[in-house]
């Protein structure tokens, strides 16, 4: 009893426990004792969401939020919903000395804020932004979160950008946000220009024919600025050739919501012409690229292309042509590329192993393929992938089931290839797959042999795709073969499986939200 008491009263092991506690349960945590509250405190407003950011806005300013009924109104038989705007009461005043002392101090234990842009806080976004101006009339912005390390805003209104933009500071080194109109470069260029720590950067949803080298330029200068993450097709050439100037550059990442609906085609006849100076990306050792095939191949004709580079992401944006033969290029000219990702955007045909083929003499330790349409690997060119591979220890082989996707489809990976990479990627510890389930694996159970390092095998949408169509104990017992006692099973389903020789494992949902045909399916598979 007394070790348990030494526990409940040492504020380090304290502060250990409240890190795996959800923020409720930190707030009813922090009324035990006044020692749990000074630890919880802290922890209790490091991230700062929408919701969280009302609830310190309130200690300043009070509002009411009354969202009226919508009426209904028959038309043609059809019910239709008239949306209304919400009813908002804002009570400004000039706080009192009290309250204000509170707020700042609760401000300055915020590390992390973010802001979303969906429809529905569209409303309390103005509102948040209105009470950020009203502070600011008494309180410069910058200095009312003077510790905080992050912010995300993810808001396209400007009277929303401004005022969120404002509170950066030279401590920031964090920064996402939506990229900014043109007219509005010159709203963040002041506050940028204090970032001397910002090391992350990261842009949301660009529509393709923006240009985002205007904001790129606000942020050319700063000393620290490591990784900067992209939208989807964004990484163009002549994005790259504006990047290159960045003199502490070291990554060059995607989002990871990595395709775009919007449709592509390149000028062949026409190119753009760029090119890279001879002090290029002098620190790179993560890119990314984006292009149709004569694009790519154009980029990495550049002799100044970073062909050093160790970690590498290409972007097939769709295109009539004939990608492999850029794809040849860029893998004979980047050879000490030991980190992959493929992106394949286009839509008209199953993706095809040959896309993948020029780099399996590369001494690959991570792999990771994604396409719009189902990969069409024969078992013979999963046979060679595995044997050329043998030093990978991640490996993702994953596409993108859309809405028109009919279900169920029939990709070429089943049951039958996972001992194929068990038997050779000795070393291979995190394992991604989509694959039809609904194939029973023909080969003999005594034959298999298992993955040796796997801790983790993710089989993504499987059970959603094929949801009636297979059997759960002829999967458990060829699991039950392949899978080391440690190994922790998921998939974006909840199926739970008993497999030989461990506890019920359940097949959790990574990203239920990727899916639209996720919530309406799962219990046909359960």
């Amino acid at each position: 009893m007394a070790s348990t008491d030494n526990v409940l009263t040492t504020p380090e092991l304290v502060s250990l426990i409240f890190e795996f506690s959800t923020k409720g349960s930190t707030a009813n945590g922090m009324l035990v004792c006044t020692l749990w509250a000074g630890v919880g405190k802290p922890r209790l407003w490091r991230e700062l969401a929408e919701d969280d950011i009302d609830g310190l806005l309130r200690l300043i300013v009070s509002w009411t939020y009354e969202p009226p009924a919508a009426p209904k109104l028959a038309v043609n038989n059809l019910t239709k919903y008239i949306e209304h705007f919400v009813i908002l009461t804002l009570l400004l005043q000039i706080p009192r000395l009290v309250d204000w002392g509170r707020f700042l101090q609760y401000s300055s234990l915020v590390y992390h804020l973010s802001l979303d842009a969906s429809v529905q806080s569209d409303k309390m976004n103005r509102v948040r932004a209105t009470v950020l101006k009203f502070i600011a009339e008494s309180h410069p912005l910058h200095e009312v979160f003077p510790n905080l390390q992050t912010l995300t805003c993810i808001a396209e209104e400007e009277e929303v950008f401004r005022p969120f933009i404002a509170v950066l500071h030279s401590g920031v080194t964090h920064l996402a946000l939506v990229v900014p109109p043109a007219s509005e470069m010159g709203g963040i260029s002041t506050p940028v220009q204090s970032l001397f720590s910002l090391v992350y950067l990261e842009f949301y949803r660009i529509d393709i024919f923006d240009d985002l080298r205007p904001a790129l330029a606000v942020f050319q200068q700063l000393p620290s600025l490591a990784i900067i993450v992209l939208p989807s097709q964004a990484a163009t050439y002549a994005m790259l050739e504006t990047l290159s100037k960045f003199p502490a550059l070291e990554e060059i990442e995607i989002s990871p919501s990595a395709f775009t609906s919007v449709g592509y085609r390149c000028n062949t006849k026409h190119p753009d012409s760029h090119s890279f100076d001879g002090c290029a990306f002098p620190v790179l050792t993560a890119l990314t690229i984006s292009g149709c095939p004569n694009q790519l191949s154009q980029l990495v004709d550049d002799e100044n292309f970073p062909f050093h580079v160790q970690t590498l992401t290409i972007e097939i944006v769709q295109c009539r042509s004939d990608p492999v033969r850029a794809l040849q290029k860029i893998a004979a000219k980047c050879s000490q590329v030991t980190n992959l990702t493929l992106l394949d955007t286009m839509d008209a045909v199953p993706s095809p192993f040959s896309l993948l083929r020029p780099f399996v003499t590369h001494n690959l330790t991570k792999l990771r393929v994604d396409a719009k349409c189902p990969l069409s690997y024969a078992l013979s060119e999963i046979e060679e992938l595995a044997q050329s591979l043998v030093m990978l220890e991640y490996l993702s082989l994953d596409y993108l089931v859309q809405e028109t996707t009919p279900i169920p489809f029939n990709p070429a990976l089943t049951f039958d290839h996972l001992p194929i990479f068990s038997r050779h990627c000795l070393k291979l510890s995190q394992f991604e797959i989509n694959i039809d389930i609904s194939q029973p694996c023909g080969q003999s159970l005594s034959d298999i042999v298992p993955f040796s390092a796997l801790r983790e095998l993710n089989l993504l949408g499987s059970f959603v795709y094929f949801r009636d169509l297979f059997n759960l104990e002829s999967a458990a017992t060829l699991l039950s073969e392949l899978l080391p006692s440690y190994c922790r099973l998921t998939c974006e389903a909840t199926i739970p499986i008993k497999i030989a020789g461990k506890a019920e494992t359940t097949m959790v949902p990574e990203d239920a939200g990727k899916l639209n045909v996720w919530d309406t399916k799962r219990e046909s598979i359960t």
